[in-house]
């Protein structure tokens, strides 16, 4: 990727002087990787906090240090809330690391995070993908664009996933997610991006092994234990977004 998303970024990416990394489409498609937290779990310079201290749960994410939960945005709008967010509706992930104030404003230390989501594409097209996997995984995603007329054109993707944690107890995740966007180009001056995205999560966290800190290493016990009490330590999620951009 040459060319950043952003339109504040008015340069190539070889030519900016900050560290950008972008990660395109296709990357994601092979990483295979559905979740935000879990793709930023490969990322370097990049951490996850997971709730200790009274904060919340969610993608609360670390870059090089500081805490940039409020420092991700969705197609150059600032997405404060911590949520769960999902990789269906995302075309690209542009992390830009170091203080980015340029791009995303004050308090911006650590970097920043930009989610480029699927808007229609210039021709008709539908893909179906299916994930079968161990531990009841099963998956299934729908993209597709609808051009209506020379003005408008319409994409829609769907979302379905249901699975655990291969090798562990009481685990599960179960996933829906819907997104739609339309674009509406009366001139060659004027765009109207309207979208709704909307995804509720309904999981048991895998909250790892219990640690004998005397030795550095797992206690030797059952690999599937469940450490966390089920009644208690389920999460449930909802995002409902609307974005209008002209």
């Amino acid at each position: 990727v040459k060319e950043s998303a952003s339109e504040l970024l008015v340069e190539s990416v070889q030519d900016t002087a900050k560290s950008i990394q972008i990660l395109p489409k296709d990357l994601l498609d092979d990483m295979g990787i559905s979740t935000f937290r879990d793709l930023f779990r490969t990322q370097p310079g990049i951490t996850l906090g997971t709730g200790e201290g009274g904060n919340a749960f969610g993608d609360r994410v670390f870059v090089r240090g500081f805490d940039a939960r409020n420092d991700v945005y969705i197609d150059g709008v600032r997405d404060p809330g911590v949520s769960s967010r999902e990789m269906f509706a995302t075309q690209q992930i542009e992390i830009l690391k170091g203080p980015s104030s340029t791009f995303g404003g004050r308090g911006t230390t650590g970097g920043a995070i930009s989610l480029i989501s699927k808007q229609p594409k210039a021709y008709d097209v539908t893909s179906v993908e299916t994930t079968i996997g161990t531990q009841d995984t099963k998956r299934v995603t729908i993209d597709t664009t609808k051009i209506i007329n020379d003005e408008i054109s319409v994409r829609l993707n769907l979302m379905g996933h249901d699975g655990g944690v291969a090798g562990r107890d009481h685990t599960y995740n179960k996933r829906f997610g819907a997104a739609l966007a339309l674009l509406y180009k009366p001139s060659d001056t004027l765009r109207i991006n309207a979208d709704y995205y909307h995804l509720n999560t309904d999981y048991m966290p895998d909250w790892g092994f219990a640690w004998d800190a005397a030795n550095s290493a797992p206690i030797n016990v059952r690999k599937e234990n469940f450490y966390g009490l089920k009644y208690r330590d389920f999460g449930k999620t909802f995002s409902d977004v609307y974005t209008l951009n002209v």
